[in-house]
């Protein structure tokens, strides 16, 4: 009866005992909380969207005595930190108040910060979406950021100042532009180089006035059509072009039908960026392109439709580009042949003699019947010319091209100016009919 009546009086000493431990705070030691405080300021930023600024910040410790040793600074999401100085940059010879970053993340280390607080400088990169975004950090009495969990600062979050506005939006802009290039070949930045570099599509920042490349801007984009004289399609990457660097590169566009003041647009679906682009700058495609020296060799090629004009361009550089099909030319209650040939033959000035061949199987007249239809660009360098009828040629805009166009007259026998029809139209042996004209420097369009 002695043993078993002490039994029960062990057992409740024993939890009596482990209940008063805890009771007293005495067990577990590593629970024990700190009350160590920092605040951090990153400055009263308002910034446009992707530009790159410096950031004034300052951390302060609050529970001085206590030595604050070690911070980590993160940004908001997608915004990017390039650089950070307190003004020592951390190295294996440089331990002592020094910054870096790594993972997007703003090292502080060695800081042995008491009183006063300590400055530094953040160069960050802002996301393209605005808004409001908040900072983040965290701080250590250990000067490597380690230590137990008692070793840590708390954010006091009443005297800190984590706020960053970004306002406005990002836009697209070509920045390396489309030029000429020939029917089916690579368009680049350089007119009928299919070696150059190619179009290029940039994200800039905002506001438009002081707008500068965002070098982390994650978007991809595709190109289109801003002005498309021809109904042509355009050959570009099957899926949208990656920015890398705040560029867009297009190395494999193409269009297939030749025509004249072409421009293209660029799109994204990337939140915080305007879409689409303003327009690139205009350019030609042409069906043939030729090198000429001080004049070129005759160019034999053959018209799709009779309804369509046949463009020539000379430059000063001797390039001689030559299209069909570029867009409808009609002088009004004339009747157009369903198909033609043209022969071109160059002066060294850009002056050129095109023959105009119909063939016999379409002539439906006698060679006197025929008449040439003519355009030019309607322009300060293109004034209107004289026309058949001895009065000015109309101005008329056709898919977007401001023209002159007119009944070309009879050439003059001495001195003739060009625009004109040399001599009358030739009835050829094999039935065919023959128009000579004679055409100015520039960029005419003949029917």
């Amino acid at each position: 009866m002695f043993a078993t009546s002490h039994r029960p009086y062990r057992v409740t000493f024993l939890t009596t005992f482990i209940v008063c431990l805890l009771a007293a705070g005495i067990l577990p030691a590593h629970a024990a909380t700190t009350s160590k405080q920092f605040s951090l300021d990153v400055g009263n930023h308002a910034v446009g969207a992707g530009h790159t600024d410096d950031y004034g910040m300052t951390l302060t410790n609050e529970s001085a005595p206590q030595a604050l040793g070690s911070a980590e600074i993160t940004p908001p999401a997608g915004f990017t930190i390039v650089g950070s100085s307190l003004p020592n940059a951390c190295s294996p010879t440089n331990t002592t108040g020094c910054s870096s970053v790594s993972g997007n993340v703003i090292h502080l280390r060695t800081l042995n910060l008491t009183t006063p607080p300590v400055s530094f400088t953040v160069r960050v990169e802002a996301p393209c979406v605005a808004g409001s975004y908040s900072w983040a950090a965290q701080a250590k009495q250990s000067n490597d950021f380690n230590g137990p969990p008692g070793n840590a600062f708390l954010l006091d979050t009443a005297t800190s100042r984590l706020s960053t506005a970004v306002s406005s939006a990002c836009s697209l802009a070509f920045s390396r532009q489309p030029t000429d290039a020939k029917t089916g070949t690579k368009i680049t930045g350089t007119a009928y180089d299919t070696g150059a570099p190619g179009v290029e599509v940039s994200v800039l920042s905002a506001p438009a006035p002081d707008a500068v490349l965002v070098p982390h801007a994650v978007a991809s984009i595709s190109l289109g059509f801003g002005v498309n004289p021809s109904g042509a399609t355009l050959t570009q990457p099957a899926s949208p072009v990656a920015v890398t660097g705040g560029k867009a590169s297009f190395s494999t566009l193409s269009i297939d039908l030749s025509g004249q003041l072409y421009r293209l647009v660029a799109t994204t679906t990337a939140a915080g960026i305007t879409s689409p682009s303003p327009s690139s700058a205009q350019f030609d495609i042409t069906d043939f392109v030729f090198t000429c020296t001080s004049a070129c060799d005759s160019h034999k090629l053959k018209t799709d439709d009779g309804n369509t004009a046949g463009q020539v361009t000379t430059t000063s550089g001797g390039l001689l580009t030559i299209s069909f099909g570029t867009f409808p030319l009609d002088c009004p209650d004339y009747v157009e042949p369903p198909t033609a040939t043209m022969t071109f033959t160059f002066s060294g000035t850009g002056q050129k003699t095109a023959l105009y061949t119909i063939g016999s199987a379409v002539v439906d007249r006698p060679a006197s019947k025929y008449e040439a239809c003519y355009a030019s660009p309607r322009d300060a360098n293109h004034p209107a010319f004289t026309t058949l009828g001895g009065g000015l040629a109309d101005a008329q805009t056709i898919d977007g091209q401001d023209l002159w166009v007119g009944l070309l007259p009879p050439c003059a026998i001495k001195s003739p100016v060009a625009p004109c029809l040399v001599g009358s139209p030739k009835a050829n042996k094999d039935g065919s009919v023959t128009l000579t004209i004679l055409a100015p420097a520039g960029d005419p369009h003949i029917q």
